[in-house]
């Protein structure tokens, strides 16, 4: 399993040049999976949600809720990949 987690430093610029305001709001981009998964944090509700979305068809509707803690969505991405 592969996770590339970006800088804090760089996730401002980083949404801004993949659009999440535009195709996904509410959601941050925190990450992929260095092809063509994003994972991020679902900003929309009171519970922390991690999300896994294709940035080829970047919606909400294609959003993926893969866990509502770090240990959850950890271990999700290493199912996602066996």
């Amino acid at each position: 399993s592969y996770l590339m987690l970006w800088s804090i430093n760089d996730l401002p610029e980083l949404n801004d040049e993949y659009a999440t305001n535009e195709f996904v709001p509410g959601i941050i981009l925190i990450g992929s999976d260095g092809s063509n998964t994003a994972y991020g944090i679902d900003t929309r509700s009171k519970e922390t949600l991690f999300i896994a979305a294709p940035f080829e068809t970047l919606a909400l509707d294609n959003v993926e809720r893969i866990g509502s803690t770090i240990e959850e969505f950890l271990w999700r991405i290493r199912e996602r990949q066996d």
